[in-house]
């Protein structure tokens, strides 16, 4: 028995520093996934918002939030520049961004089936800083648009997007009076009916999404247009040390699961 014993010991030693040596290279690898894993999350930075609000048809003194705004008609349409240097995505150097709002608006406009066919083109009206076509009466479409857009990123890996149309807040009054509930369209092609009480945000991210052009349409009036929020959004790219990372993390995670 004694040898017996001498013949399986090593045996047993070995079978044993198999086992914790498994449990080592097991507890190794689940440390280095962690490790990798980490490593990801740098590059799920917030993004940054920069916000429109309470833009009227005059621009208000020639600036907002931040931004210097000119504005020019042309054949009847009118064009809205905005300009803003400064920082813009929480960084440590300044960005730069421009873009064109551009207002157009037609009267005799028709809802049929869910769809807008516009009417006849005319010049926008800016009176009393409201967005106004022909006194904003049934059939009238405001047009707002935005063009020409140009980002420059202080650190130089991020770019931008557009964010939509937020909100615009329409009244319906006749003097100091409510003049009765207004229905507007939202879009051209199956178009969102909204309908609201005389004085009333309506979500336009909801009825028209992040789409750079906003069609507006009175099916009841006559009625008015005040402010109009728009946003736009900063997106971080991640430099190629961060890409390289990635790239490992992921190649850890494949080896993982083969293992």
């Amino acid at each position: 028995m004694s040898f017996q014993a001498i013949i399986y010991l090593p045996n047993q030693i070995d079978a044993h520093l198999d086992l914790v040596g498994t449990d080592i290279v097991k507890n190794l690898k689940n440390i280095a996934y962690a490790l990798m894993l980490s490593l990801l999350l740098p590059l799920s930075a917030d993004a940054d918002l920069i916000n429109i609000l309470n833009l009227r048809a005059d621009a208000a003194d020639g600036t907002l939030d931040g931004f210097a705004i000119t504005g020019s008609l042309t054949n009847n349409t009118y064009t809205f520049s905005f300009s803003q240097t400064g920082d813009l995505d929480s960084g440590t150097i300044d960005d730069t961004l421009s873009f064109d709002l551009i207002y157009e608006a037609y009267t005799g406009s028709i809802f049929s089936g869910g769809d807008v066919s516009l009417g006849t083109q005319i010049a926008p009206r800016t009176v009393n800083q409201n967005w106004v076509v022909n006194g904003f009466a049934a059939g009238d479409t405001l047009s707002l648009r935005i063009a020409n857009v140009s980002y420059t990123d202080g650190e130089g890996d991020g770019t931008i997007a557009f964010n939509g149309f937020q909100a615009i807040t329409p009244t319906n009054w006749s003097g100091n009076t409510p003049a009765g509930d207004i229905d507007y369209y939202v879009g051209l092609a199956d178009a969102t009916t909204i309908t609201g009480d005389p004085n009333f945000d309506a979500d336009l991210l909801t009825a028209n999404g992040t789409s750079t052009s906003l069609f507006f349409t009175g099916s009841n009036g006559p009625a008015r247009v005040q402010n109009v929020d728009f946003q736009f959004e900063t997106v971080a790219v991640p430099e190629p040390a961060s890409i390289m990372l990635f790239g490992l993390a992921l190649s850890g995670l494949a080896l993982r699961r083969r293992v």
